[in-house]
This record gives structure tokens, C-alpha cells and sequence, in this order.
């Protein structure tokens, strides 16, 4: 009889350390299943990441290169500038226009649409 008790309470408590266990168990490969769905979320994240500091990369490079058109464009520009402007310094408009309006009149149409021509080809070959 106490035999009996005893084989019983083992058998007790070998079934509920087997059900403890399974308990664990299926809430071990759950968790393990979740955590495998997260590293493959951020594996993709990471990658998506990877993709846009790349295309960062290749924009700041390209307007790196961008403004250093701009710079060289506008420093040929100060230079035209300082030119045109140290070209009217010497000549006395005033003078010209009075002296001989119909002359300088044909040179400033002239030069307007010669300066409209350069813009027009400026702004239409690119």
C-alpha cells in the first residue's frame, strides 16, 4: 500500500514536471519563433538602411560637384563683371549718347540681342 502511494505521487510528479516542461517548451519555440520573424525584419531594415546611406552618400557627392560648378560659374561671372564694369569706367556714356545717340543705339540692340542669343543658347542646350 505504501508502495502503491509512493509509484503514485512519482507518477504525480512526473507528470507534472513532463507538463512544466512541454509548457516551456512550446513557449521556448514561441519565442524563438518571434524572435527569428524580428532578425528578419531587421535584416531587411538594415538593408533598407544600407541602400539609402548609399544614395546619401552619392547625393552629397553629386552636390559636392554641383557647387563647385556653381562657384567656378560664379566666379567667371565676378570676372566678367569686373571686366564690364571697369570698361564703363573708361568710356563716358553720357557723352556718347549725346554725341552720336543714333550709333550707340544700333550698339546697344546689338549688344541686347547678341546677350539674348547667348542666354537662349544657354538655357536650351542643357
Amino acid at each position: 500500500m505504501i508502495g502503491g502511494k509512493i509509484s503514485l505521487g512519482l507518477a504525480i510528479a512526473l507528470v507534472t514536471v513532463s507538463s512544466a516542461f512541454y509548457i516551456y517548451y512550446v513557449d521556448s519555440q514561441n519565442t524563438i519563433q518571434i524572435l527569428q520573424e524580428n532578425v528578419a525584419k531587421l535584416e531587411v531594415a538594415v538593408e533598407i538602411q544600407k541602400k539609402t546611406i548609399e544614395a546619401m552618400k552619392e547625393d552629397f557627392a553629386r552636390q559636392a560637384k554641383l557647387a563647385n560648378e556653381l562657384q567656378s560659374n560664379l566666379s567667371k561671372v565676378e570676372e566678367d563683371k569686373a571686366k564690364l564694369s571697369n570698361l564703363l569706367k573708361k568710356h563716358n556714356l553720357e557723352k556718347i549718347l549725346k554725341d552720336r545717340p543714333s550709333e550707340a543705339e544700333k550698339k546697344i540692340n546689338n549688344g541686347t540681342k547678341r546677350t539674348f542669343r547667348q542666354i537662349e543658347q544657354d538655357t536650351t542646350s542643357k
